[in-house]
């Protein structure tokens, strides 16, 4: 059978299909975005395509969390086309939703080929590093989409966890204080700036901003711990081992061990 009769065919079977959804009225309202994602595929069937076409349709899909059929559409729009920077770096993103990193840093590598001045793509190529423990790189990416102008504060929250995770207390501690100036609330900077100055033998330092973290977030198991370690290096035995008491009620179960340790001798 000729396939342009096979396209007529599915495009009439959908046209029939959209309108008998229609005609069912308020018994059987179709959402809007399945709607759009119906008119998209007419479009398709109908005129064949183009890579527009099939962009928009992915679109639609990420909207209603379809990201195998977000991707196959990217997929599809990438052949019609030459490689397109906002197609890749929507492709990358719809597999970073199916935990396929490396396949997502493989196409904001190749957008990032395609327009260097752009931040998204370093930014989220950084975060998909994050996510492989591949630090340095991450910091890199980072720092990349930053120096472009990138306005996502979150960017030096996640550069702040990355030099953390490189025992970079310094930088760490410079960035989650940026981006406390963004979000003064974060219960989350606010800690790990305390958990910096401690490793820094910043102890007081450490204890305002631990405080001000359990304030916001009265369930900080860390918080408590990082406090009670704080108030053990300034002699405060007592106020170490009611945080440790607090940080083992709160889930902290490493406080058990400390707590046999520096606590029994302070009860007898």
């Amino acid at each position: 059978m000729d396939f342009s009769v096979i396209y007529i065919i599915i495009a009439i079977l959908v046209v029939i299909f959209f309108i008998y959804k229609i005609s069912q009225g308020k018994k059987q309202k179709i959402p809007y975005r399945t709607r759009k994602i119906l008119e998209h595929s007419i479009e398709i069937e109908m005129d064949k395509g183009d890579e527009e076409d099939f962009a928009q349709r992915a679109k639609e899909r990420e909207k209603l969390k379809d990201y195998k059929g977000a991707l196959e559409d990217y997929d599809k729009a990438l052949t019609i086309s030459a490689p397109d920077y906002e197609i890749l770096f929507r492709r990358g993103i719809a597999k970073t939703k199916l935990n396929d990193f490396n396949g997502a840093i493989q196409d904001f590598t190749f957008a990032i080929n395609l327009n260097q001045q752009e931040a998204s793509a370093y930014y989220a190529r950084g975060l998909c590093y994050s996510h492989q423990k591949l630090y340095n790189e991450a910091i890199s990416d980072y720092s990349k989409a930053l120096e472009r102008g990138l306005k996502e504060s979150l960017a030096f929250y996640h550069r702040g966890k990355a030099y953390v995770e490189l025992n970079m207390f310094v930088e760490a501690k410079r960035d989650f204080q940026n981006y406390l100036n963004h979000k003064q609330d974060s219960a989350e900077a606010n800690y790990y700036i305390g958990f910096c100055d401690y490793n820094l033998g910043n102890y007081q330092e450490s204890l305002k901003k631990l405080d001000k973290c359990i304030e916001l977030n009265p369930n900080h198991e860390s918080a408590y711990f990082y406090r009670a370690m704080c108030k053990k290096e300034q002699n405060d035995l007592e106020g170490c081992c009611k945080d440790l008491d607090l940080a083992l009620k709160k889930g902290y179960l490493l406080a058990y061990h400390y707590i046999k340790q520096y606590c029994k001798e302070s009860k007898n």
